[in-house]
């Protein structure tokens, strides 16, 4: 079957593409130096799509100076994975991915906060849905995932 689709394909096309040969073959130089550039300019323009990452600051979340920074959870990954703040600034994560996650601190215990944020656990966080934390103290935190423990991030705290 797929032979069948290539020899039509092929029998359809062939035509077409030595029409378009014999044109090319025709142009002056100075011509067909024209159309190759156009033809490159229109691709390399095709291909140029500013990737933000979902991110509104041009595919970096918001760093250091700002009193909040924002973490992505998509593609079963957190993204930055890590993320650079000063003490006093609020992250949140947000779920993109169709499945439930959650921010856990590596050290936690039973999920409450301590006063020096050295345990955070979000709890449950579904599709949609974000959660928040206050760091207040200089240092790394890590964190993953309770659900996906291969998940994992760090905030550091200046």
């Amino acid at each position: 079957m797929f032979i069948l689709i290539l020899q039509t394909t092929i029998y359809l096309l062939f035509p077409i593409i030595l029409k378009t040969i014999t044109i090319i073959m025709t142009l002056s130089p100075k011509n067909f130096a024209w159309l190759l550039v156009c033809f490159l300019g229109a691709g390399l323009f095709a291909g140029c799509k500013k990737n933000t990452g979902g991110y509104p600051n041009g595919g970096m979340a918001a760093k250091g100076g700002s009193n909040s920074d924002s973490v992505i959870i998509q593609n079963y990954a957190f993204s930055p994975a890590t993320v650079t703040i000063k003490a006093g600034t609020t992250v949140t994560w947000t779920n993109k991915d169709g499945v439930t996650h959650s921010v856990t601190a590596d050290d936690v215990d039973d999920g409450s906060f301590d006063a020096d944020d050295s345990s955070y656990y979000s709890g449950d966080i579904p599709n949609g849905s974000s959660y928040t934390h206050t760091f207040s103290y200089a240092g790394t935190y890590t964190y993953h995932c309770r659900f996906h423990t291969y998940m994992k991030g760090s905030v550091v705290v200046h």
